[in-house]
């Protein structure tokens, strides 16, 4: 079973995400878990040793240009992943936050295949 983990605090975008995911992995066979912010992000990404793909946005709390110093961030989250050496096959940054997603992206680089893909273009 293929498992794809979604950061996203807007429920309305929830549906693409997991559409987008599906044109990815068998959607099939597919255990997708979501989150609306960086403790739960924590949590659920603990459960597994690999995740096929992990879709992460930056501002999290209906907040926007959010600093990635703030803890409930999808940067806290990148780190987080990289800091207890969590494996997947494919991450995407899906933030409208051109600095978040550049700090993102710096903290993923290496660990597995990284691309950044605004929101919009996935609808």
């Amino acid at each position: 079973m293929k498992n794809i983990f979604i950061l996203d605090d807007d429920i309305m975008r929830h549906k693409a995400l997991v559409k987008k995911a599906s044109e990815l992995v068998n959607f099939e066979a597919a255990e997708v878990h979501i989150a609306f912010d960086a403790k739960d992000a924590k949590r659920i990404l603990l459960e597994r040793t690999y995740w096929d793909v992990i879709m992460l946005d930056h501002d999290l709390g209906n907040q926007v240009l959010v600093d990635s110093s703030e803890e409930n961030t999808g940067f806290q989250v990148a780190k987080f992943i990289r800091e207890n050496n969590i494996k997947f096959g494919r991450c995407l940054l899906h933030s409208m936050n051109p600095v978040g997603v550049n700090n993102m992206l710096g903290e993923l680089k290496g660990l597995g295949d990284v691309y950044r893909t605004p929101f919009f273009m996935m609808i």
